[in-house]
């Protein structure tokens, strides 16, 4: 019989796709699976008692069989393992609401007058300059960047180069330097901010650090937030 053949092929093809086609292939699998013993168990209630089965062939059947069941099981585990992992990570997501964290990214919020940046220099900087530019590109803040080797932290007070107080927003770092032989020199940039929310995209989860998206992965420190002096 090649129905089984099949079955074995789809039950291969399940270990390869994503979620949603092995969902697919796991569905119809089990059909044609439950057509099959159908199939099966009528041949052997018909069968020529003169002419029976081939039992070598009967044998490799139910070994197929056995193959495809132990197939469907697996994959149904490995859903439930798949399912538990993603609500775990979602109550894990949900868990960095309201707390500060630090990740790698040069877009940051500017929240009451304050947004933090940090930016490391892989090497000394002979030169070196920060600004700081709005959501529309325009440069509002301009001033001299660390020029030691390392990671440097920067706290903008949300005021422009003239001392112009900025209205709340999402502002991007930028710093330019070169070392002692005029070369560029690339640094990496880190910000930090409170989570406010969290979004998910089919199995990722993204934190929001108001407009701001920061995937998981790039998280490298997490605290809770200050508390404000009371009042």
């Amino acid at each position: 019989m090649s129905d089984i053949a099949a079955l074995s092929s789809t039950a291969n093809a399940l270990a390869g796709g994503s979620t949603s086609d092995s969902r697919a292939a796991l569905s119809k699998l089990t059909s044609d699976l439950d057509n099959f013993l159908t199939i099966l168990t009528a041949q052997l209630q018909h069968q020529d008692p003169l002419e029976p089965l081939d039992t070598h062939e009967f044998t490799n059947q139910l070994v197929q069989f056995s193959s495809v069941e132990q197939a469907i099981q697996q994959n149904k585990n490995l859903e439930s393992i798949i399912e538990l992992n993603q609500n775990n990570m979602a109550i894990s997501a949900v868990s960095y609401i309201g707390k500060e964290v630090s990740a790698a990214g040069k877009s940051n919020m500017l929240v009451n007058g304050k947004a933090t940046f940090s930016y490391t220099l892989p090497e000394a900087a002979q030169a070196g300059t920060i600004s700081i530019t709005n959501q529309a590109g325009d440069v509002v803040f301009f001033g001299q960047a660390e020029r030691t080797p390392g990671t440097h932290a920067f706290v903008w007070d949300g005021k422009s180069s003239s001392g112009v107080a900025q209205p709340d927003g999402q502002y991007q770092i930028n710093v330019n330097a070169v070392n002692s032989d005029d070369q560029p020199i690339s640094p990496s940039f880190g910000i930090t901010g409170k989570v406010t929310g969290v979004e998910f995209d089919g199995s990722t989860a993204i934190l929001n650090i108001g407009t701001v998206p920061v995937s998981l992965n790039s998280i490298t420190n997490i605290n809770e937030p200050e508390q404000d002096p009371a009042t």
